[in-house]
This record gives C-alpha cells, sequence and structure tokens, in this order.
C-alpha cells in the first residue's frame, strides 16, 4: 500500500499481510527518491500479534512515538528515520516485545541532536523476549540526564546487528544531572552477534559515560 509525502496526525496500525510504503506523491504515484522521506509523517507506529505473515513498513518518517512491535512476526522496518521530535522525556524508537520477530534494514532512531527533553529515559531499541536482526542504518541518542541506552536485549537470544553506527552521547549543556550512557546492554538470556559496526559512548557535557 503506498502512502503519499505528507504529514500525519493518528498513528498507523499495520495489519497482517499488508505493506506500508512511504515517498509517493499523491497525483501520480511516482514514487520519490531517499531524500523525500522525510515528506511522510507520521507520529508513531504499531503492529500487533495479528501480524504473521511477512509485512514491511519502508520509506517513511516517524515524528514522535516510534514504532512498538508486540508479538508481530515477519515485520520488516526498512529506510525509515524515526526521531523523538516532540522532546519527550520518556521515549523508545522501537520497542519489540512478546515473542515478535522484527528485522530493521537502514533505519535511523534519533532522539536529542539539536534539543532535548528533561531529564528522563530515552531508548534507542529495546527487544524483549524477541527475535532481533539490524543491518545499517544508525542510532543516535544525546541525553541531557537520566539513562540513555542505545540497544537493550533482553531474554532475545541470537540477536544480530551488522553495519550499524550507535551513537549516545550528553547534550553541551553544563551542570547535567546524573546521567547513565550504555551502547548496548544485553541481560536475561540474551546475546548478540555485532559485526561491521561501531559503539561509542562520550560525554559531550559535564555528566561521566
Amino acid at each position: 500500500r503506498p502512502v503519499f509525502s505528507g504529514v500525519g496526525d493518528t498513528p498507523v496500525v499495520l495489519r497482517d499481510g499488508i505493506s506500508v510504503y512511504g515517498r509517493y506523491e499523491s497525483t501520480g504515484w511516482t514514487r520519490c527518491d531517499s531524500n523525500a522521506m522525510t515528506a511522510s509523517l507520521v507520529p508513531s507506529v504499531e503492529a500487533g500479534s495479528e501480524v504473521q505473515s511477512p509485512t514491511t513498513l519502508d520509506g517513511l518518517a516517524l515524528t514522535e512515538g516510534g514504532i512498538v512491535a508486540q508479538g508481530a512476526r515477519e515485520l520488516a522496518l526498512s529506510n525509515l528515520r524515526i526521531e523523538n521530535a516532540g522532546f519527550a522525556t520518556d521515549w523508545i524508537g522501537v520497542d519489540v516485545a512478546d515473542a515478535a520477530k522484527v528485522a530493521l534494514t537502514n533505519v535511523t532512531v534519533l532522539s536529542g541532536e539539536t534539543y532535548t527533553a528533561d531529564p528522563g529515559v530515552l531508548l534507542g531499541v529495546r527487544v524483549v523476549g524477541s527475535e532481533f536482526s539490524a543491518d545499517g542504518g544508525s542510532i543516535r541518542l544525546y541525553s541531557r540526564g537520566g539513562t540513555a541506552t542505545g540497544l537493550w536485549l533482553s531474554s532475545s537470544p541470537s540477536a544480530s546487528v551488522s553495519s550499524t553506527t550507535l551513537y549516545v552521547d550528553t547534550t553541551y549543556a553544563t551542570d547535567l544531572p546524573d546521567t547513565t550512557l550504555t551502547g548496548v546492554r544485553v541481560d536475561a538470556s540474551a546475546d548478540v552477534n555485532v559485526t561491521g559496526s561501531s559503539v561509542t559512548v562520550r560525554s559531550s557535557g559535564s555528566a561521566s559515560a
């Protein structure tokens, strides 16, 4: 299903086997190049357990709530920009849980590059009890205090991350409150194979990483 380049104000709810592709212009339904991706804007995406056959979300920019995949299987997320543009204090870019199976390809997850909210909890990607892979793309978080974790895996064995950039930093503000920064967290019967990727954790402000 094609989606025209515009701005939406309601979440996209994915249905089983129905893929959604952005970057289409609305007159002749011609697909634009990748530079037009940010024109297809939606606040968030939800994929529940009814998604069990191959389903793709491609070529959209998410501007607020990120993607929640609870129990969704065979879900492919590709060529997306997921941004905390609403400056939420507590925010998750991609939240995968309940025996879901999700593959990311060339997905950008971003929070706080030009402005960040008050201290809180920032999670780029969280995977709990699910199958997960990421190929290409980046996860970039800038914290103003609290905690920031690029990738958090729990009870999710055999995850894989390749050719992906993970970068976790503080803002350049001074007098930051206590801040905990983590690139990749793996716990509770989880393991991940990371290849051809970079993981950077640093503190550009006054907090310590």
